[in-house]
């Protein structure tokens, strides 16, 4: 039986999919309706237009809202028309829960305000990835902590909370994420449900997970065959590790030589769709940028996924827990030593390119 309205504010194709997965399970006790925040493109966009014809969508409604404005007048300008309809939306849903993916989003923390002037509502936090189990460095640091703080209060109103890391704000009493025991002490008090990699094996998910593989023409028959997915950071993540362009080609040019069937997922942020120019290799087939990695990671056979220390491969391990998985060391990174801590826990070995290479060539 339905007693009450929830709303999902999702930014991300791991957002939409994990709400979308939850609200599957939920659809029962729930009236779910689900809005995209911080979208650079409103007009025509790919995972709304998927929701569109999933059939067995637990969401009544829909809304987006935009984002990622560069000047700071269009920015509050923005922000204050989605804070019209965030309080229209309060009052006229008046939902039991909130969940979001990231609880720094002011989207998420003026509907909470909103909400919660009118009556209980329960704020519930869905698993961003990587910052969930090492934490946001930059959430303590002084600048964010105390300035971006204040003029958020100045330019928004008090209600605004900093969150000491992603997940751990004051509106957050629930979580739903992939490892519990894992999660960053922050989140030790709020109450945790285990996002079981069964949420998306039933029958309703996996058409959208199919609709969303038809939507971006991903070949299922390559996806299956493939020997390696090697998935990329953003492109300006790589400019800044020294050699790390160089080492990724000469690894493709080498398994490219041995004849392996190479799949190469970039980063969908990027603005060059082939930054490391894969593409003309023999064996490299590019998956569109654009396409949910959990959509179709369902559908790989028994390869070998490499890629850098970051949540697809938690998800990976989450979702696939039968693939073997491999993290391209990356000391460059701030969060270097708080990575390799978090994978080595999971079993996922955390190699330089070089020794990729030779455990991939000489397994």
């Amino acid at each position: 039986m339905v007693t009450g309205n929830a709303i999902y504010l999702v930014s991300t194709p791991l957002h939409f999919l994990i709400a979308s997965s939850i609200a599957l399970r939920q659809r029962e006790g729930q009236k779910a309706h689900l809005i995209f925040i911080d979208q650079q493109d409103i007009a025509s966009h790919p995972y709304l237009e998927c929701e569109s014809r999933w059939s067995d969508s637990p969401f009544v409604s829909r809304h987006i809202f935009p984002g990622r404005q560069s000047r700071i007048t269009d920015k509050i300008r923005t922000r204050k028309a989605i804070f019209r309809q965030l309080a229209r939306l309060a009052k006229d849903l008046a939902p039991e829960e909130v969940y979001v993916g990231n609880d720094r989003r002011i989207e998420f923390q003026y509907l909470m305000h909103e909400v919660s002037r009118l009556k209980p509502v329960t704020g519930i936090y869905m698993d961003e990835g990587t910052f969930t189990y090492v934490g946001r460095q930059d959430s303590g640091s002084f600048s964010d902590r105390i300035i971006d703080s204040a003029l958020k209060k100045l330019t928004y109103g008090f209600w605004w909370r900093n969150p000491p890391t992603v997940g751990a704000s004051s509106w957050i009493s629930k979580a739903y994420v992939a490892f519990p025991k894992l999660v960053h002490p922050l989140l030790h008090d709020k109450q945790l449900h285990a996002l079981a990699s069964d949420y998306f094996m039933v029958a309703e998910f996996r058409r959208l997970a199919q609709i969303i593989v038809e939507y971006f023409k991903i070949d299922s028959e390559q996806l299956a065959n493939l020997d390696v997915l090697l998935t990329l950071p953003h492109e300006s993540v790589m400019a800044r590790v020294p050699g790390y362009a160089e080492q990724m080609r000469n690894l493709v040019t080498t398994l490219s030589a041995r004849g392996r069937k190479i799949g190469v997922k970039y980063h969908p942020r990027n603005h060059n769709p082939d930054a490391l120019e894969l593409g003309g290799y023999s064996g490299v087939w590019l998956i569109p940028d654009g396409a949910a990695y959990e959509a179709f990671l369902p559908l790989l056979g028994e390869c070998l996924v490499v890629g850098d220390m970051s949540t697809t491969l938690l998800t990976t391990r989450w979702l696939r827990s039968d693939l073997r998985v491999v993290a391209v060391k990356n000391t460059e990174s701030s969060y270097f030593e708080q990575f390799r801590a978090l994978f080595n826990q999971l079993s996922i070995a955390v190699l330089s390119p070089d020794e990729v290479g030779e455990s991939i060539l000489y397994e």
